[in-house]
Protein backbone atom coordinates (compact mmCIF):
# COMPACT_ATOMS: atom_id res chain seq x y z
CA UNK A 1 0.00 0.00 0.00
CA UNK A 2 1.34 3.82 -1.10
CA UNK A 3 1.74 6.34 1.56
CA UNK A 4 -1.39 8.76 0.99
CA UNK A 5 -1.95 12.51 1.52
CA UNK A 6 -2.46 12.68 5.37
CA UNK A 7 -2.09 15.59 8.05
CA UNK A 8 1.35 17.26 7.86
CA UNK A 9 2.10 20.09 9.84
CA UNK A 10 5.05 21.25 7.57
CA UNK A 11 5.19 22.47 4.21
CA UNK A 12 2.42 21.53 2.03
CA UNK A 13 4.72 21.55 -1.16
CA UNK A 14 7.49 19.25 0.44
CA UNK A 15 4.81 17.07 1.67
CA UNK A 16 4.02 16.45 -1.83
CA UNK A 17 7.39 16.00 -3.02
CA UNK A 18 7.74 13.70 -0.34
CA UNK A 19 4.94 11.37 -1.25
CA UNK A 20 6.04 11.71 -4.90
CA UNK A 21 9.52 10.59 -4.15
CA UNK A 22 8.32 7.78 -1.51
CA UNK A 23 5.88 6.49 -4.45
CA UNK A 24 8.04 6.60 -7.54
CA UNK A 25 11.37 5.10 -6.30
CA UNK A 26 11.60 1.08 -5.68
CA UNK A 27 13.99 1.87 -3.00
CA UNK A 28 14.44 5.26 -1.62
CA UNK A 29 16.55 6.69 1.34
CA UNK A 30 16.55 10.47 2.65
CA UNK A 31 20.24 10.79 4.26
CA UNK A 32 22.93 13.17 5.37
CA UNK A 33 25.67 13.28 3.48
CA UNK A 34 28.05 13.25 5.69
CA UNK A 35 26.91 10.90 8.34
CA UNK A 36 28.31 7.58 8.48
CA UNK A 37 25.34 5.75 9.94
CA UNK A 38 23.74 7.17 6.63
CA UNK A 39 26.40 5.92 4.36
CA UNK A 40 26.69 2.75 5.95
CA UNK A 41 23.02 2.21 4.86
CA UNK A 42 23.95 3.08 1.30
CA UNK A 43 26.86 0.62 1.51
CA UNK A 44 25.07 -1.90 2.36
CA UNK A 45 22.54 -1.66 -0.44
CA UNK A 46 25.03 -1.15 -2.86
CA UNK A 47 26.95 -4.40 -1.92
CA UNK A 48 23.80 -5.93 -2.43
CA UNK A 49 24.11 -4.38 -5.77
CA UNK A 50 20.76 -2.31 -4.98
CA UNK A 51 20.75 1.41 -6.72
CA UNK A 52 18.93 2.89 -4.51
CA UNK A 53 17.30 7.07 -5.36
CA UNK A 54 19.28 8.94 -2.75
CA UNK A 55 18.38 12.38 -1.61
CA UNK A 56 21.10 14.64 0.55
CA UNK A 57 18.83 16.30 2.71
CA UNK A 58 21.94 18.63 4.40
CA UNK A 59 22.94 19.35 0.79
CA UNK A 60 19.38 21.23 0.23
CA UNK A 61 19.03 24.35 0.92
CA UNK A 62 15.54 23.80 2.12
CA UNK A 63 16.82 20.22 3.81
CA UNK A 64 15.20 21.05 7.29
CA UNK A 65 11.51 21.38 6.05
CA UNK A 66 11.78 17.85 4.18
CA UNK A 67 13.35 16.64 7.57
CA UNK A 68 10.39 17.99 9.18
CA UNK A 69 8.11 16.64 6.96
CA UNK A 70 9.31 13.47 7.20
CA UNK A 71 9.25 13.76 11.31
CA UNK A 72 5.51 14.00 10.01
CA UNK A 73 5.38 10.82 8.13
CA UNK A 74 7.26 8.58 9.78
CA UNK A 75 7.30 9.97 13.47
CA UNK A 76 11.11 9.08 13.52
CA UNK A 77 13.62 11.91 13.55
CA UNK A 78 16.78 9.80 13.00
CA UNK A 79 18.22 9.17 9.99
CA UNK A 80 18.37 7.48 7.38
CA UNK A 81 14.73 6.85 6.18
CA UNK A 82 14.24 3.72 4.11
CA UNK A 83 11.65 3.33 1.60
CA UNK A 84 10.81 0.24 -0.14
CA UNK A 85 8.20 0.25 -2.97
CA UNK A 86 6.24 3.38 -1.13
CA UNK A 87 6.44 2.05 2.53
CA UNK A 88 8.70 3.17 4.95
CA UNK A 89 11.30 0.43 6.36
CA UNK A 90 13.29 2.18 8.66
CA UNK A 91 16.58 2.95 9.55
CA UNK A 92 20.11 1.44 9.36
CA UNK A 93 19.36 -0.71 12.41
CA UNK A 94 16.17 -2.03 10.58
CA UNK A 95 18.22 -2.68 7.56
CA UNK A 96 20.88 -4.56 9.44
CA UNK A 97 18.52 -6.70 11.91
CA UNK A 98 16.70 -7.67 8.28
CA UNK A 99 19.81 -8.52 6.20
CA UNK A 100 20.74 -11.06 9.02
CA UNK A 101 17.89 -12.70 9.42
CA UNK A 102 17.31 -12.94 5.99
CA UNK A 103 13.83 -11.05 6.38
CA UNK A 104 15.28 -8.23 4.17
CA UNK A 105 15.91 -10.78 0.84
CA UNK A 106 11.98 -12.03 1.09
CA UNK A 107 10.78 -7.94 1.11
CA UNK A 108 12.89 -7.35 -2.01
CA UNK A 109 11.36 -10.45 -3.36
CA UNK A 110 8.14 -9.96 -2.47
CA UNK A 111 8.69 -6.51 -3.80
CA UNK A 112 10.52 -7.48 -7.22
CA UNK A 113 13.41 -5.60 -6.75
CA UNK A 114 16.58 -7.54 -8.01
CA UNK A 115 19.63 -7.50 -5.50
CA UNK A 116 22.50 -9.86 -4.84
CA UNK A 117 22.56 -11.95 -2.10
CA UNK A 118 24.75 -10.81 0.31
CA UNK A 119 27.15 -13.54 2.15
Amino acid sequence: MKYLARFFSSNPAHQKLILTQINANPVLLYVKSTDPICKQAIKTLKDMKIDPTVVELDDLSDGDTFANALKDLTKVTTLPSIFIKGQYFGGLVDLLEAVSSGNFYKLLGDAKIPYEHKT
